[in-house]
């Protein structure tokens, strides 16, 4: 009985079927990886928080949902972050100083009623519940392999930085 429960969900996961945005996301995460001078807040942004969806528990829908009143680029800095990209990172991907990026950590902190500075937020962005494994049926890395496998039939290519896909 006990060897039986386990198999059932692994048959479960290979059928999960990676939707065009999930393959958008995922080419969106690759492209910040690979180049991520290429990012572009104003149209990767909901890329980013489909993909930190379905990879970090639904943290962008549980963000929006808890703070509703954070603005583009204060979730585009939470997004980042729980990336695990450094201040100094985020400070490039978002085209400002570091010390901009630090103001915008403190006001932050008193929107969300969090007392501290950088180091306190970061620690609570991390702190937001991770999951590798959604639900006992939801495979993430199955999604990626899946969603790459998908990238590559489908003919979507990155090329430094620019995502296209071939219509033919």
């Amino acid at each position: 009985m006990l060897i039986e429960n386990k198999i059932k969900p692994q048959n479960r996961i290979m059928q999960i079927q990676p939707t065009e945005k999930d393959i958008q996301s995922l080419a969106i995460y690759l492209k910040l990886l690979s180049y991520p001078e290429s990012y572009d807040m104003e149209n990767d942004l909901i890329s980013l928080k489909h993909w930190l969806d379905l990879t970090s528990n639904n943290f962008a829908t549980r963000l929006k949902q808890n703070y509703p009143y954070l603005t583009r680029r204060e979730t585009n800095l939470c997004c980042l972050l729980r990336m695990g990209y450094s201040w100094e990172n985020i400070s490039a991907l978002m085209g400002v100083k570091k010390e901009s990026i630090y103001r915008l950590v403190y006001r932050l902190c008193k929107k969300m009623g969090l007392e501290g500075h950088r180091d306190e937020f970061r620690t609570f962005i991390n702190q937001q519940p991770h999951n590798n494994t959604l639900n006992e049926n939801f495979n993430i890395n199955k999604l990626a392999f899946d969603c790459i496998d998908k990238l590559n039939s489908t003919s979507f290519f990155l090329n430094k930085g620019s995502i296209t896909k071939n219509e033919s």
